[in-house]
């Protein structure tokens, strides 16, 4: 069926916020977190780069929402140089306005933020975006896992002799690299709620020269502090007063699961890393959760995880990739060197 009767698409108004959640709960009520308006509002009007009207998009047919689509400002960081992008989020299209308005839509926002790092994004959006000229780097994101003891299975369906023994040799292992972190290292952790002003200049800096997502203070305030549907940690990592790494944990009591979703230290120190996710497994057994995860696409904390004992499957977050200079594009697809983890994505 194609689209009838008059449409238009236009940024979104406080007035229509109602009929947005009257769009979503009406053709998507089994999506509880886009019919969650006070997360709808955190994302695209408390961002602290956001001024005025939210980059948010509907197509209005004859005063009737019937698609949606926002983006997250962001800024990439590529060989110590900034870009500004940002990340297309929610979009969603009645079926009846698929097709040429659906591609209006999207091209409102490309038409705002010009360089593009998305995660997630259906099968019909991920070919619409492959002929927009998006790169899908996907495939080289990895999920990871780790269980704790006296939890359950780390997987569903692990119920094999050789799962239960793989499960057994993890959490061995992982003991062991815990108390040689422990015995060796010279570092001091502190966990807390809120995120230490004195790590702004070090989350400014420590991603450098990774490709990623460049971070603040602000941001990461907004993005794990203020966030609805957060339940977060900062463990901060300190080496002779000095700060030196910094882990995101998000405790979700429902699934007894502690999920990694930022990771911040400077590249090339193992033992930093290691430290760092050491510590976080211990806050998550001290917790008495039962399993410890993350998603990210990351040569240095990929070498981490493993080292810790964390096994690693396909990751399911996506990371899809756009940028109309050439040159840009030829540096944001390469996976080698991108720093991206799961707390850069909308899925939480």
């Amino acid at each position: 069926m194609s689209a009838t009767g008059n449409y238009v698409v236009r940024r979104i108004e406080a007035r229509d916020v109602s009929a947005l959640e009257d769009f979503y709960h009406r053709n998507f009520p089994d999506r509880p977190r886009l019919n969650d308006m006070a997360v709808w509002r955190w994302e695209f009007t408390r961002h602290p780069r956001v001024v005025g009207a939210p980059p948010f998009f509907i197509i209005d047919a004859d005063g009737e929402i019937q698609g949606a689509i926002g983006y997250i400002p962001l800024d990439i960081r590529l060989r110590g140089r900034s870009v500004s992008a940002g990340h297309p989020v929610n979009y969603f299209v009645h079926p009846s306005y698929k097709g040429l308005p659906a591609l209006q839509l999207l091209m409102a926002v490309l038409g705002e933020c010009h360089n593009v790092v998305a995660g997630y994004f259906s099968p019909d959006a991920r070919r619409l975006f492959e002929k927009l000229g998006f790169v899908d780097l996907s495939s080289h994101v990895r999920s990871y896992y780790l269980p704790l003891p006296g939890g359950a299975s780390a997987r569903p369906g692990e119920t094999t002799v050789r799962a239960r023994l793989l499960r057994a040799l993890r959490i061995a292992w992982n003991g062991f690299v815990r108390s040689a972190v422990r015995a060796l290292g010279r570092r001091e952790y502190k966990i807390e709620r809120r995120l230490d002003d004195r790590f702004a200049i070090f989350i400014d800096d420590a991603s450098d020269p990774a490709y990623g997502v460049r971070k603040d203070l602000s941001y990461m305030r907004w993005r794990y502090e203020e966030s609805p549907v957060l339940n977060c940690v900062f463990i901060h990592q300190w080496s002779q007063g000095t700060p030196s790494g910094l882990a995101v944990v998000h405790l979700d009591s429902r699934r007894q699961e502690a999920a990694l979703v930022d990771l911040i230290a400077r590249p090339g120190n193992l033992f930093n890393t290691l430290g760092l996710v050491t510590a976080a497994v211990d806050y998550a057994a001290s917790q008495r959760l039962a399993l410890v995860t993350t998603q990210l696409l990351s040569r240095p904390w990929d070498r981490a995880l493993r080292w810790a004992g964390f096994g690693r499957t396909a990751g399911n977050i996506g990371l899809i990739v756009r940028a109309p200079d050439p040159e840009t594009l030829e540096e944001m697809k390469d996976p080698a060197r991108w720093h991206y983890v799961i707390g850069d994505t909308d899925v939480y």
